[in-house]
This record gives C-alpha cells, structure tokens and sequence, in this order.
C-alpha cells in the first residue's frame, strides 16, 4: 500500500514526540515529587501537541480520557471536587490525569498508523 511521503514524515514527527514525552513521563514520576512543576510541564507539553500535531477526534479523546481518569482516580485519593483556591489547585496532581489523556491519543494514534500501513 503506498503512503504519501507527508505521511510518513508526519508519522515519523509524531513516533519522537511521544518518545520524549514518555521519556519525561518516566522521568518525573521518579525524580520529582512537584505537583506544580509537573502540572506546568504538562500544560506545555498538551499547548505543543494541540499546536502541532492535532487530527480529528484527538480533542475529544484527550477530554474524555483525562475527566474519565480524574474521576475514576481522583474520588479514590481524596480529590473528589475542586476549590477554587491556589494552594489546593497547586497540590492536585492534573498531569496525572493529562498523561491518562496523552497515553489514549498515544493508543489512538499507533492504532492509525498500524491500520494505514497494513490492509486489513
């Protein structure tokens, strides 16, 4: 099956992001126990993949995934709502639940290139 050279490269682009992502994903989860730092690294890392590298539906599985995860773990370690409050908002791990949301665009996006580049 023929890809265009756009898709390959587009691929290629997208295969280093999410290695230097997980890469700092591992990364932080061992080395740094700053909820604030990770949070804003997070938040960075989410505005340059939404910049970049956004295709259809990614929007909306990243919002599902990361509110899914929120609840699903969030009432299990004691954040059950959130308060408006800078201290509070500054000890809510959120790049817990951002990486939820990258890992499913993650499985999302290896599931497209597998099915472009094998007739099924």
């Amino acid at each position: 099956m023929y890809t265009p050279a756009e898709i390959k490269k587009k691929d290629r682009f997208l295969i280093i992001f999410y290695v230097i992502y997980f890469s700092w994903l591992l990364l932080t989860t061992y080395f740094s126990q700053n909820n604030f730092y990770n949070n804003l690294l997070v938040a960075v890392a989410t505005l340059v993949y939404f910049i970049f590298f956004n295709e259809t539906f990614d929007l909306f599985v990243f919002a599902l995934a990361t509110v899914g995860s929120y609840i699903i773990i969030g009432n299990t370690k004691g954040y059950p709502q959130i308060i408006l409050e800078i201290e509070y908002l500054k000890s809510i791990p959120f790049w817990t639940y951002a990486s939820w949301g990258f890992t499913a665009i993650a499985l999302k996006k290896l599931f497209s290139i597998i099915s472009r580049r094998v007739d099924i």
